[in-house]
């Protein structure tokens, strides 16, 4: 019996084929998977923010004196309401840290953590007063302040400080006096700025 010898494998017409429909699926899946990744981001920075709320709180309950978180870019609390840059935990040897911005030159301030830049967000607090947490986990009142609110949406060229889209949704962070936090979703175009 005569065996013949076939090549396996595809041909130019079968390759050509393949990648034309491989090309069409990352067109079409590309849109999505840039909304997945934003997504992704604002999530991320959502969360890292909510996080160290609850580490600033935790430490000021053990410690049994005031922790502070402000924006800032890691040496020194900044003067605005963005939190783009990162903030900064910090407390005091002399539980002054509800009364003084961080400035690592300042010798009674103690850094307890530093957060960088959180992707290609925009993250904006109502105001650009710090916060801070008493030894009982209470936010304390600062300029007649109660509560303090974020709002953390992606970048885009319309809105620099952002906005909520149906690709992109945003969120919105309130810290009450007793200092828990709740979370809400911003509406389709709401714009990333909490200030009244």
């Amino acid at each position: 019996m005569k065996r013949s010898h076939v090549a396996d494998g595809v041909t130019l017409i079968e390759l050509l084929v393949t990648v034309a429909v491989l090309a069409i699926l990352a067109m079409v899946a590309t849109p999505e998977l840039r909304s997945l990744w934003l997504n992704h981001e604002v999530n991320t920075a959502l969360n890292a923010l909510r996080g160290d709320l609850a580490y600033a709180r935790q430490e000021a309950v053990q410690r049994g004196t005031s922790v502070s978180l402000c924006p800032g870019n890691g040496t020194r609390c900044s003067q605005g309401a963005s939190y783009d840059e990162g903030w900064i935990i910090y407390t005091s040897t002399d539980g002054s840290a509800a009364d003084v911005s961080f400035d690592e030159s300042i010798a009674q301030l103690r850094l307890l953590k530093r957060v960088t830049r959180q992707g290609n967000v925009a993250l904006r607090a109502a105001d650009g007063n710090r916060v801070t947490f008493g030894p009982q986990g209470q936010l304390k009142a600062v300029e007649g302040r109660s509560e303090q609110s974020w709002r953390v949406c992606m970048r885009n060229a319309k809105a620099v400080d952002g906005a909520s889209t149906s690709a992109v949704i945003g969120f919105e962070l309130v810290l009450n006096g007793m200092g828990s936090v709740q979370q809400r979703r911003l509406a389709e175009g709401e714009a990333c700025d909490p200030s009244p």
